[in-house]
């Protein structure tokens, strides 16, 4: 007896051509291995340090490409008051710009979620950069694609893997365009979401998750979501 299910529907599509820009909503997406078509292409690299400019200068990505990221002082970071130097597109094709993985899924369950649990914050998609946004019906549990994690979901024509939660760090709470900056965002994360990150080894403050594309092919806005 097959336990598919279906969990929702697209509601968004999204890529975000350059790292750590402003990004574009599309009605449809072509995805391939290497995610969906023209996501993440481009990045800016410091040619004084080799490493990836970031909100955390030639077109091709070095061979283990890097970024220097600042974390704030707030409970249940990784590191507090300090900055680090974190390897990026572990899990992703060699010359890619991605953080660690090809996809990255959130749905409206965990979204409003976490605007109840901290009003005065605006938890608008943008902050998250995700690729595709899942509209899922009421009653389900609490940031329920963590659930996801080591399943498979078909979007359209595409299958994914859902590897990992999508942990989150300091650029989240950056201002850009009318969001202010506000640590409040990574903060509620910290104190009410820290699943397992399997690729951390640990528990981590995250929204969302990563995923990898098993078939490829095209996501529409409106497609079903099935768990699988």
């Amino acid at each position: 007896m097959s336990n598919e299910y279906i969990a929702g529907s697209v509601l968004s599509v999204l890529r975000y051509p350059v790292k750590s820009m402003m990004g574009e909503e599309l009605t449809a997406a072509d995805v391939r291995e290497g995610g969906l078509i023209g996501d993440r292409a481009y990045a800016l690299i410091d040619n004084s340090t080799g490493k990836i400019a970031s909100a955390k200068n030639p077109r091709t990505a070095p061979d283990s490409p890097a970024l220097e990221e600042y974390w704030p002082d707030i409970d249940g970071l990784a590191h507090r008051e300090t900055v680090t130097e974190e390897s990026i597109a572990l899990s992703s094709p060699k010359g890619s710009f991605f953080d660690y993985a090809v996809a990255h899924i959130i749905t409206t369950n965990t979204l409003n979620r976490l605007r109840e649990l901290y009003p005065q914050g605006r938890f608008e998609a943008r902050r998250f950069r995700p690729n595709i946004i899942v509209t899922v019906g009421k009653g389900e549990a609490d940031f329920v694609e963590n659930s996801w994690v080591g399943l498979s979901v078909e979007i359209g024509e595409t299958l994914l893997l859902v590897t990992n939660p999508c942990a989150r760090c300091v650029m989240t709470t950056l201002p850009q365009a009318d969001l202010p900056q506000d640590h409040g965002i990574l903060r509620t994360a910290a104190q009410h979401n820290q699943p397992f990150v399997p690729a951390l080894g640990q528990a981590m403050p995250s929204v969302g998750v990563y995923a990898n594309v098993l078939r490829a092919g095209t996501v529409r806005r409106g497609d079903p979501v099935r768990v699988q």
